[in-house]
C-alpha cells in the first residue's frame, strides 16, 4: 500500500496527512498480522502449529465435572474414573464422560481413593471427626466400585489415615497415618495389624508385583516393607533439604525403581507455612542408590509410574513425562511435553493413556503421542 504520493511536487501537501494515515495503517497491520511492514514473509497463523496444538493432538477424551477435582483414580479395567471434590465422590464413564454414580455422604475433598484389584471395591477415607479435641479422618469406608454404595466401614481409632493402597491381589489394604502404618487383611472381617515404628508423612505405595510397599517417614527417609512378613527390609535416606517431607511414592512395573516426590516447608510467619522447594528422585531399590533426580517449580510434588514401562509422570502444578529407559546420566531431561495446570494424574492399568485433572476438566491422553512431542 502506498502511503505517500509518488510525485515530488505533491509531497508537501501530503506530509502531515500521509504521516498520520501511514502510522495508523501500519499499527493496524501490525496488530492483525503480528509483524511489522517490511519484516518479510511469515507463515500464516493457520499454518503455524503451536506447542499447545501439538499437545492437544495427543488428547483422547475430555469432559467437564461440576466441582474442582481434588483426587482421582482409574478403575482396574480402565473403564471408569472416580473423582473427589468438595461435594463428594463421583464415578465417570472414561469413554464418554457420563456420570455413572455419586456418593455425597461417605467422603469428600482430597480423600485417598484406592480401587481393589481383586474385588469391585473402592476404599476411601471418611469425613474428619474429633477425638479428644483433635480432628482427623478415622474411618476407612469401602464402597461398591460400580455404584459407590457403602459396603462396610473400618474404624481406625486414634489413627488419622491420609493414604491408602491395595496389594496387587487385593488381599491387603494398607493405610498410612502420622501415628502409624496399618495393614488390614481383606478376607471376611478386616483384621488389623499396626506396624511398629511406622510413623508416616502420608506417602504410600504398593509395588506392582506385590513384593513390597513403601512409606515416607518424617525423617526424610523411605521405609521399604516386606509385603508378606510386614517387616522393614530397607531404609532409603533422601538427599532432600532439612525441612523436607516425603509427599508421594510410586514403584516401577518391575519393582526395581521407586520414585519419590518431596517438598521442603518453611514458615511464612508464625501461623503460616510455605513450600520453599520441591524435588523428585528415582531410586534403585536393590542397590539403594539414586539413579535420577530433578526439581521443578510448583507447590506440590507427586509421582506416578506407567504400569507397562519405565514412564514416569511428575506433576507439581505442571506435569512432565520422563522415559527413564532413555535418560542418560550426563543428560537427564524429560522426553515428553509439559502439561500445564495438572492437579492430579494417574495411569490406567493398560498404560496406554494417562488421566489428568485440572480444576473441573478431566482429560485422557495418548501416552505414546505425548512422548513423541519433544519439548525444547
Amino acid at each position: 500500500m502506498t502511503l505517500y504520493h509518488p510525485r515530488p511536487e505533491r509531497w508537501p501537501q501530503f506530509t502531515l496527512k500521509g504521516l498520520l494515515i501511514g502510522v495508523t495503517l501500519a499499527a493496524l497491520l501490525f496488530i492483525v498480522t503480528g509483524s511489522a511492514i517490511g519484516a518479510g514473509p511469515e507463515k500464516s497463523p493457520e499454518k503455524q502449529v503451536t506447542a499447545d496444538q501439538k499437545t492437544e493432538s495427543a488428547l483422547v477424551a475430555s469432559f467437564q465435572v461440576p466441582v474442582p477435582v481434588l483426587a482421582l483414580a482409574v478403575s482396574p479395567d480402565g473403564k471408569h474414573i472416580v473423582t473427589s471434590g468438595r461435594s463428594g465422590i463421583s464415578l465417570w464413564d472414561a469413554t464418554n464422560g457420563r456420570l455413572a454414580a455419586t456418593n455425597t455422604t461417605a467422603s469428600a475433598g482430597n480423600t485417598p481413593l484406592a480401587f481393589s484389584p481383586g474385588r469391585p471395591l473402592l476404599a476411601v477415607v471418611g469425613h474428619a471427626k474429633r477425638v479428644g479435641g483433635i480432628a482427623g479422618r478415622r474411618e476407612v469406608i469401602l464402597l461398591d466400585a460400580t455404584t459407590l454404595v457403602m459396603q462396610s466401614k473400618i474404624e481406625t481409632g486414634i489413627h488419622s489415615v491420609v493414604a491408602l493402597a491395595f496389594s496387587p491381589d487385593g488381599k491387603k489394604l494398607v493405610g498410612s497415618a502420622s501415628t502409624a502404618t496399618i495393614v488390614w487383611a481383606m478376607g471376611g472381617q478386616a483384621a488389623e495389624q499396626v506396624l511398629p515404628d511406622s510413623r508416616s508423612d502420608g506417602a504410600l505405595a504398593f509395588s506392582p508385583l506385590g513384593k513390597f510397599f513403601a512409606t515416607g517417614s518424617p525423617a526424610r527417609s523411605i521405609q521399604i516393607w516386606d509385603a508378606i512378613s510386614l517387616r522393614p527390609t530397607a531404609e532409603l535416606k533422601t538427599s532432600a533439604t532439612k525441612r523436607a517431607r516425603i509427599q508421594s511414592l510410586a514403584f516401577s512395573p518391575d519393582d526395581k525403581l521407586l520414585a519419590v516426590g518431596w517438598e521442603a516447608v518453611g514458615e511464612k510467619n508464625a501461623s503460616q507455612r510455605m513450600i520453599t522447594a520441591i524435588g523428585f528422585q528415582v531410586w534403585n531399590v536393590q542397590t539403594r542408590s539414586i539413579v535420577f533426580e530433578s526439581s521443578q517449580p510448583g507447590h506440590r510434588s507427586y509421582v506416578t509410574f506407567s504400569p507397562r514401562e519405565n514412564i514416569l509422570a511428575t506433576y507439581s502444578g505442571a506435569m512432565c513425562l520422563w522415559n527413564l529407559d532413555r535418560i542418560l546420566p550426563e543428560r537427564s531431561r524429560f522426553v515428553g511435553p509439559v502439561l500445564t495446570a495438572v492437579n492430579v494424574a494417574q495411569f490406567p492399568p493398560d498404560g496406554k493413556t494417562l488421566a489428568t485433572a485440572s480444576e473441573t476438566t478431566v482429560k485422557l491422553w495418548n501416552v505414546e503421542k505425548l512422548l513423541a512431542i519433544q519439548d525444547p
